[in-house]
């Protein structure tokens, strides 16, 4: 339920986003169309609603990069020591991605020549 927590808090502000934006435009169409508010009053709705579902979707995506962000960083800054398979399994699962990351601690001296070739070995197979 909490795995990936942060992309699924950019996931639901896009959702947010699009839901809200297109609900308020059709909400504006149908009132209008029935004739229970006037055209001002529904262009403030096709307009006002969107803007605040941006603004709250905005914020909800940022909170959801910064939890990403903040996992990131708390793996890559472990302990030198620890094994090479604890720091890339909470980074992430794309074998490219981990490659990309296993070189780059091989480049900053974060591990060892032996650990890198083990990991690397067990990524490409």
């Amino acid at each position: 339920m909490f795995d990936n927590i942060g992309g699924k808090l950019k996931i639901t502000a896009k959702l947010f986003m699009t839901v809200g934006t297109l609900g308020s435009i059709a909400a504006a169409v149908y009132l209008t169309v029935k004739n229970m508010i006037q055209l001002w009053c529904a262009a403030a709705l096709a307009v006002g609603v969107p803007l605040v579902c941006w603004f709250l979707a905005a914020l909800l995506y940022g909170f959801g990069e910064l939890i990403e962000k903040m996992t990131e960083i708390a793996a890559n800054t472990r302990g030198t020591n620890a094994p090479v398979s604890e720091k890339t399994a909470a980074v992430q699962t794309n074998p490219r991605q981990k490659r990309d990351t296993l070189e780059t601690w091989y480049a900053e001296g974060l591990i060892t020549e032996e650990d890198y070739r083990k990991k690397r070995t067990e990524i490409s197979g």
